[in-house]
């Protein structure tokens, strides 16, 4: 194969390999450098003798500008494909493939759809009983919608526990819910490109779907769930998932309804998109255990810690909106959570609200600030000695600082009794 590297291999238009597994690793390695030089390569044909068994290809890319067609024959594991113009994916001998990732950079607005949804077909047709992680990377843009094929495709692969389909163009909530509801074993998915940074403000999807009477999509397994399109209440609502940690959205949902996400396990919701929740309801009860958000509206962010009774650990970093006013800071502290352990807070910086958390929130044991220098060893002895005031001498209790708000590190004496 080093052969296919010199001039007069350079203008291949088909290549067709059959390879042994001990060479099947290297062999995909040495691809991934020879295929941007290949420019005239239009199929790729790739198989081995014994049937791929126990060889990783994961962490190999394979670029090619030119190749339209590709076939992997009894492989149990695949490189990752970027190829504009792929219109042509065979597997019908991997019966065992486990891992297949395919990226599409195809530019114009246009071109997403048509090449999706001439795809899709014939991407459903693969027979992959056995894939287990699949990660699909299309380029789009917010207001174009993700060819509907697609959803349904990727819903055939029942045995996913891994998905993620990274795009930048619009997923229909309802679309979503019905890929997810064929996908039981799933472990973790994301939907939409959580790579872009946050947005400047969040794109709302209110409720404008009937709410399931019961959550009727059994995912026993999924433990990570992640949005930058495509979530709404409804679908959030129809979602049982006994063993969820956390969810992650970078777009906005409205709740409408007080106990839409009570059935939920504890869970920690990392609110990327800085408000992405909206509640309307005082009453509303969200299970949430740990809560990332950045701050932009005092009332919402007062209306969503008062829905989490459970509340364990807060970590509210800047989005942009500058950070709260002393008054919008004793207002938060005077909510007196208790069960707030760890405190993170990037705009904490009024020493009166400082010392209300420390006397009002009974749980809270751990302090990360950012600004920590600005704080004299006199208000640090202080703000230890308010602690030990307010806590019970019959535990054993510390008070921490750490200087950073997404590090716990002790930076200064723990006082102990």
């Amino acid at each position: 194969m080093l052969h296919l590297g010199k001039p007069c291999f350079l203008k291949l238009e088909q290549l067709s390999l059959v390879l042994l597994d001990n060479v099947l690793e290297p062999a995909a390695r040495l691809l991934q450098d020879l295929l941007p030089r290949l420019t005239d390569l239009e199929e790729l044909e790739l198989s081995t003798r014994a049937g791929g068994s126990h060889v990783n290809l994961d962490h190999v890319t394979w670029k090619s500008s030119s190749l339209s067609l590709l076939s992997l024959c009894r492989l149990d594991s695949a490189p990752r494909v970027i190829a504009p113009k792929l219109q042509h994916l065979t597997g019908e001998n991997v019966p065992s493939l486990r891992c297949l990732e395919i990226a599409e950079s195809t530019p114009g607005l246009l071109n997403l759809e048509m090449s999706l949804s001439s795809n899709a077909d014939r991407f459903a047709k693969l027979r992959l009983p056995k894939l287990g992680k699949l990660r699909l990377s299309v380029e789009g843009h917010g207001d174009e919608l993700l060819a509907p094929g697609v959803g349904a495709a990727v819903a055939r692969f029942s045995a996913l526990h891994c998905l993620a389909i990274v795009t930048s163009a619009t997923m229909h909530a309802a679309r979503v819910e019905a890929m997810l509801a064929e996908l039981p074993l799933l472990q973790s998915a994301s939907f939409g490109d959580l790579s872009r940074g946050l947005p400047a403000l969040p794109r709302f999807c209110k409720s404008i779907r009937a709410l399931p009477a019961a959550p009727y999509i059994k995912l026993e397994y999924l433990k990570q769930l992640a949005f930058s399109t495509g979530c709404d209440e409804a679908l959030l609502a129809a979602i049982h998932a006994p063993k969820l940690k956390w969810l992650s959205l970078y777009c906005g949902v409205e709740l409408s309804q007080p106990r839409s996400l009570a059935h939920l396990p504890p869970f920690e919701l990392r609110d990327y998109g800085a408000g992405c929740v909206s509640i309307l309801f005082e009453s509303t009860v969200l299970p949430c255990r740990s809560l990332y958000l950045g701050f932009r509206k005092i009332a919402n962010l007062l209306r969503l810690l008062k829905a989490c009774p459970q509340l364990l650990d807060l970590t509210v970093t800047d989005a942009g909106a500058g950070d709260p006013s002393d008054e919008q800071m004793l207002e938060i502290a005077s909510l007196g959570l208790p069960h707030v352990a760890v405190l993170g807070f990037d705009g904490l910086r009024c020493w009166d609200a400082l010392v209300q958390f420390v006397e009002r929130w009974p749980s809270l044991h751990t302090f990360r600030l950012p600004w920590l220098d600005a704080l004299s060893g006199a208000q640090l002895s202080e703000l230890r000695a308010r602690f030990r005031s307010t806590r019970s001498r019959r535990r054993s209790v510390s008070l921490r600082v750490a200087k950073k708000c997404f590090e716990s590190v002790d930076l200064r004496r723990v006082v102990r009794w």
